[in-house]
């Protein structure tokens, strides 16, 4: 993806045919502005988790996103959480990205589904630690939402290992196959939640992993599944990715435009203007995006310290803070390693972006219009 600085494989053609009408992207680049994107989770943090190095987001980990404090205040962050990853391994992936990896096996998607409901970690991580810091600072006022990310079924090199569904040996060269796969996937992920009986989460959308939409039915279809579930889809693809002004017509409810800014030093400042017209354009909201390259033992820190600080000015200026809602990439870690790391460069950061959270949430005319 493009924010981690991979580059993506070529996607299979899609060759079987399927009870959906081959899809085909309907242009909308004639369609007058229609302001940014409504949509009721003012702030989605992304959670990725699975891979060894990734954290496992137990309550401990997990509070560092909930809450931070500020002006000797501990207040909450974060509104929407969104469960993620693209990696089981340094060899295995659950999208297209890496031509030197391999796609995932079922037993690898079973393992990070059922990670993610495991006690002490993942989804259930997340909720112990609301509900410890209900204890400590009292309730939010709300609810934390939650989205869930659906996985890309790929054949690679024209062959699938992923395994068998139901008895038949999948071959994701069928549209047919990649469908059942993720279906399936959606309703194990729902099974596990109804199980999980979580106290202070609910449940809001499932979001398309894969960040560029090639000329096929498969999103779509998603997005009747998910509907047809009572949830919505959700998506964030990179800067102009492949089919990114034809959300609509995909059936996503909210796409998230990525400027891609951060991680090109040197990208012009007119990136993110660009970024903030496009979404406002196509009625797009947009994310965040900062990672581990900020932090003071980066010797090129101070640049990218600005270039964070650089979306903040410009969607401030742009009106995106008072007016659209947010997706925060934050690396793999970047909280955690901002705490545990203090000091005046980490603490000044963190505390600006706590404080544009913060203020955010008390922002009666972004919460009207976004109806919360």
């Amino acid at each position: 993806m493009k924010r981690l600085l991979l580059v993506f494989c070529a996607c299979v053609a899609v060759l079987a045919a399927s009870a959906l009408p081959p899809f085909s992207f309907q242009r909308v680049s004639s369609l007058p502005g229609s302001g940014y994107a409504r949509y009721p989770v003012r702030d989605i943090a992304l959670l990725y988790t699975g891979a060894s190095w990734h954290p496992k987001w137990t309550p401990d980990q997990a509070e560092t996103y909930l809450a931070h404090e500020v002006d000797g205040k501990k207040q909450w962050l974060f509104d929407g959480i969104l469960m993620l990853e693209y990696c089981n391994s340094a060899t295995h992936q659950f999208i297209p990205m890496q031509d030197d990896r391999i796609p995932a096996t079922r037993e690898e998607w079973e393992e990070w589904i059922n990670d993610l409901f495991t006690e002490g970690r993942g989804l259930c991580g997340v909720d112990q630690a609301i509900t410890n810091l209900k204890k400590e600072i009292g309730d939010p006022g709300f609810r934390h939402k939650v989205s869930i990310a659906l996985f890309y079924p790929y054949a690679k090199d024209g062959k699938t290992t992923w395994g068998t569904l139901n008895g038949k040996k999948m071959n994701f060269t069928k549209y047919a196959d990649q469908l059942a796969v993720c279906e399936w996937m959606l309703d194990q992920l729902l099974t596990k939640w109804e199980q999980a009986g979580f106290k202070n989460l609910d449940l809001h959308s499932f979001y398309w992993m894969y960040e560029k939409a090639t000329d096929e039915p498969l999103p779509q279809a998603m997005a009747k599944a998910v509907k047809a579930k009572g949830y919505d889809f959700i998506w964030c693809p990179w800067y102009k990715a492949e089919g990114y002004n034809d959300w609509k017509q995909m059936g996503f409810n909210v796409a998230y435009l990525q400027p891609n800014y951060f991680f090109h030093p040197t990208m012009a400042k007119s990136r993110l203007t660009e970024a903030c017209q496009l979404a406002k354009q196509y009625g797009m909201a947009l994310e965040v995006e900062v990672d581990k390259r900020i932090l003071p033992t980066n010797e090129d820190y101070s640049q990218y310290k600005d270039r964070f600080k650089a979306y903040l000015d410009v969607y401030k200026q742009q009106g995106v803070l008072s007016s659209c809602p947010l997706m925060w990439y934050t690396g793999e870690k970047l909280l955690l390693l901002w705490a545990q790391n203090p000091g005046k460069v980490n603490d000044a950061n963190f505390d600006l972006l706590a404080r544009t959270i913060i203020e955010r949430r008390q922002n009666s005319a972004l919460n009207s219009r976004l109806g919360l």
